[in-house]
Order: C-alpha cells, then sequence, then structure tokens
C-alpha cells in the first residue's frame, strides 16, 4: 500500500523538520518540491529510520540545482548497476534552510511504495 503525503511541508520560509511518519512496508520513496521567490540556496531531505532515533538520508535534492517539480526516487545502487529497496519503518523531512531570492517558500511532497 502506497504513502503520500502532499505538501508535507507547506510553504516553508526556513529551516525545517517534519514529524515522522510510519511507513512500514514500503521501500521505495519519491521526493518532489516545489519553490516560490528563486531561492539560490537549500537542501531538502528525506530521511528514512528504523527506530526513530537514528536518522539516514534517503533522497536529497539541491533547492538550487535540481529542477522544481522532479521526483527523485530513492532507490540505491549497487555494483553491476541493480537497485535494491531501501526499507525503513519511519520517514521524515528535513529542510536545511532557504537562501537568496525574494521571500523564498518551498513545499514538498513524499510517496512510499
Amino acid at each position: 500500500m502506497a504513502f503520500v503525503k502532499k505538501d508535507w511541508l507547506n510553504a516553508a520560509t526556513g529551516a525545517a523538520t517534519t514529524d515522522a511518519e510510519e511507513v512500514t512496508g514500503t521501500g521505495q520513496y519519491g521526493l518532489q518540491f516545489s519553490t516560490t521567490g528563486s531561492p539560490t540556496g537549500g537542501v531538502i531531505t528525506l530521511e528514512g529510520s528504523i527506530d526513530g532515533a537514528n536518522w539516514v538520508t534517503l533522497q536529497a535534492m539541491n533547492v538550487a540545482t535540481d529542477a522544481s517539480g522532479r521526483i527523485a526516487w530513492s532507490l540505491a545502487t549497487v555494483p553491476g548497476g541493480t537497485a535494491t529497496l531501501r526499507p525503513v519503518v519511519y520517514i521524515r523531512l528535513d529542510l536545511s534552510g532557504l537562501t537568496g531570492g525574494s521571500s523564498p517558500t518551498l513545499s514538498a511532497s513524499v510517496i512510499a511504495v
């Protein structure tokens, strides 16, 4: 069953971390963001955890260089080019902050399957 969280971060203006959501039974995670105000810096990171206390990066996107609206998937590639699932129990979003532009905001959505 898929987990979808639209606008999990909604018009964030600076550093923010969402509450964790349980996604047991999933192994692929998509992250999509959009911005206003033309920010020139910041990183949005989808993090995963097994215990809800220790977090690892599943996917990170640079606000300035990654295309707004593109979906980035968290599949890991192992030697030989094989994609592997990255199952976790919890996910959350972390925004490092936004810089530059004119009153920039960021909204981000996630899908877990």
